[in-house]
């Protein structure tokens, strides 16, 4: 990593080739190393360190954007003179950009140093441990084991200098034996908070319990929805309904709607880039100290989160939420670091309180096919199971699904008493983190068999 004080160095100088104009200078700095496997064999280790700097120009209404990875002075100065030349050609939007004030943010020390430092052979021995449990089951062991460093730091010719370093250790598998197949994860700011025995023990079993799965016909079942089914879901209401910029295009079924009842009484959803249980980060792309942001409260429609911009136009202050300047297939605010309250409910309690219905354990393959009511549509994947008499019974082929996901917020039966971390992809390497439970959903719409 490069540190405060050269961070600090290299902004200070991109922002003084700006000549004068309203100048923001981000650079994001990743380490990261990788350790595949498939077939219970290590096939690919790979460490990547990449460092990416944007230059931000505002002018009135006009904004002039490059990006480069050469930090030499003649690498930032090049960059700088594409972003001014661009704001002198543009016509711009018609509408005033703003750059954020000063507002200086809670120092954080996120990273450990023993991830880090992580080698290779540390999540080798990680790796081996999990092969060694799906062998002697007759299981098959396929994923990854993530260890890697971020730094991020941001200023702006205001006044604002921002910098933060992370870590991250993310283990993902998929166990197979025969037909079956089970997905366990785990997430954490520090390696030694992953358990790979647990995650590979949870993985096998569905993987066990899955073997020679049974068709099922289409329609609506209650559903238990495993984490990183929820979490998959939850991020679209991130991208559509939890921004500002989706409430003001109409995109979000809470527009107009603040102060109302909007999902179950037993949903309540928030955000909040400070808590320690996911990827925190004390500001947001813009250098805007990061605010917890109530969303949705026992049901009821309370908030939605905020960048400079968004706030500018609804005449209010950001909450901390802008994505980097060069990430266009989201635009706008989005909250990153996403939490689902738990309830009382065990899983067992769950299943016991089901006639008919099925357990999901993850989402594949999801898109959205109407923003507004979040209609969903994907596979189930690697667990799928169906639940007759309050007991998991047998295994299920994958399922098609098409499904009005407020609605099915709205008809939350149950809420897990527990809840775990879920590292949700956004787009290309773009990730964010959620903080959910199980949830039991009394209607859930599947359309046929995946593949059929």
């Amino acid at each position: 990593m490069l540190g405060r004080a050269e961070t600090g160095r290299i902004l200070t100088e991109t922002l003084a080739q700006g000549t004068g104009r309203m100048t923001e200078a981000l650079l994001v700095a990743k380490d990261v190393c990788v350790t595949r496997f498939a077939n219970s064999v290590i096939h690919q280790n790979v460490a990547e360190r990449t460092v990416d700097l944007t230059v931000r120009i505002i002018d009135g209404h006009r904004v002039g954007i490059a990006t480069t990875s050469d930090l030499s002075r003649q690498g930032l100065a090049r960059a700088t003179a594409r972003a001014r030349r661009l704001v002198q050609t543009i016509s711009g939007n018609g509408a005033a950009v703003p750059l954020p004030p000063v507002q200086p943010a809670e120092a954080l020390n996120d990273r450990d140093p023993r991830t880090a430092a992580a080698t290779p052979e540390a999540r080798a021995e990680a790796v081996g441990r999990m092969c060694a449990l799906a062998g002697r089951q007759g299981a098959v062991a396929a994923g990854a084991f993530i260890t890697a460093e971020f730094e991020v730091a941001v200023a702006n010719s205001l006044g604002t200098m921002a910098y933060h370093v992370s870590t991250l250790a993310d283990l993902h598998t998929v166990m197979t034996r025969g037909e079956g197949s089970g997905y366990a994860s785990a997430v954490a700011m520090a390696v030694s908070q992953i358990d790979p025995e647990a995650v590979a023990a949870e993985a096998i079993e569905k993987a066990v319990r899955g073997r020679d799965p049974q068709p099922i016909e289409p329609g609506e079942y209650e559903v238990v929805l495993e984490e990183p089914a929820v979490a998959e879901m939850l991020k679209y209401f991130g991208q559509y309904a939890f921004s500002a910029t989706g409430v003001v295009q109409g995109t979000s079924f809470m527009s107009g709607r603040f102060g109302e009842p909007v999902l179950s009484d037993r949903v309540t959803i928030w955000d909040d880039g400070l808590d320690p249980q996911g990827l925190r980060q004390p500001f947001d792309f813009e250098g805007v100290p990061k605010q917890k942001v109530r969303l949705v409260d026992g049901g009821v429609a309370a908030g939605v989160v905020h960048d400079t911009a968004s706030a500018a136009r609804e005449q209010t202050a950001s909450t901390g939420h802008a994505l980097p300047p060069t990430f266009t297939y989201l635009r706008g605010p989005y909250p990153l670091n996403m939490f689902m309250a738990g309830g009382a409910a065990t899983r067992d309690e769950m299943v016991r309180s089901i006639k008919r219905g099925i357990w999901v354990s993850r989402f594949h393959y999801t898109a959205v096919v109407d923003p507004k009511r979040l209609v969903l549509t994907g596979l189930t994947r690697d667990g799928t199971f169906l639940i007759e008499d309050g007991r998991l019974a047998k295994p299920l082929r994958n399922l098609r699904f098409a499904q009005d996901c407020v609605a099915a917020l709205g008809d939350v039966d149950m809420v897990g008493r527990t809840t775990k971390v879920e590292r949700t992809k956004l787009f290309r390497d773009f990730f964010n983190v959620s903080e959910v439970p199980a949830l039991k959903i009394r209607r859930f719409a599947f359309t046929g068999l995946a593949g059929a």
